[in-house]
């Protein structure tokens, strides 16, 4: 089974780093308990569980906000991804900037803590891209790429360098995490 456990920034599991989501009951871990169901052998044969997780996508919508003030979209608004414009919204979603490395590693460590704590037979990273070519123009992440390749200023999105360097970002946090 392929189960949804990490949204936009919240979980269906006891998270050391982000809030449950506010339709779950606080004293009921679902991760926990579909673990315990699918993999006794008791009732029948062992179903593989495999945590479906989406990667920098944090929050959709424009006219509300997280519940919880522990949430990243509010906690970490520093790394919001940008377009080439400047504007943080997609159209659909906010975005943590993978470009940027506090992002890469506050991914990796959320990541991490679940695949230490439960019993999962896989990992899935769902929105583990930049949603446009008009994305990830972070002003850390052009600083990195503007000092890798002795470069000034704003790339264009078409430029081959910077979209190398946005393949790599992506390229460098599926490493990390495998």
């Amino acid at each position: 089974l392929f189960v949804e456990v990490r949204r936009r920034g919240d979980t269906w599991y006891d998270s050391t780093f982000e809030p449950r989501v506010p339709e779950s009951h606080p004293e009921f871990d679902p991760l926990q308990h579909l673990l315990s169901l699918a993999h006794d052998t008791n009732q029948g044969p062992r179903l593989e569980i495999h945590a479906w997780t989406v990667a920098f996508n944090v929050w959709n919508s424009t006219n509300s906000r997280p519940d919880s003030p522990d949430h990243p979209f509010l906690r970490h608004r520093e790394w919001l991804t940008r377009t080439a414009a400047g504007t943080i919204w997609d159209g659909a979603n906010f975005a943590f900037d993978p470009g940027h490395p506090e992002v890469q590693e506050y991914t990796f460590h959320v990541l991490m803590d679940l695949v230490r704590r439960y019993d999962l037979d896989g990992l899935h990273l769902d929105y583990i891209r930049y949603s446009d070519r008009d994305q990830g123009y972070h002003p850390e992440a052009l600083r990195r790429f503007n000092e890798r390749r002795g470069r000034k200023g704003r790339p264009l999105p078409t430029d081959p360098q910077w979209l190398q360097f946005r393949r790599d970002q992506i390229t460098a946090i599926v490493r990390k995490i495998y």
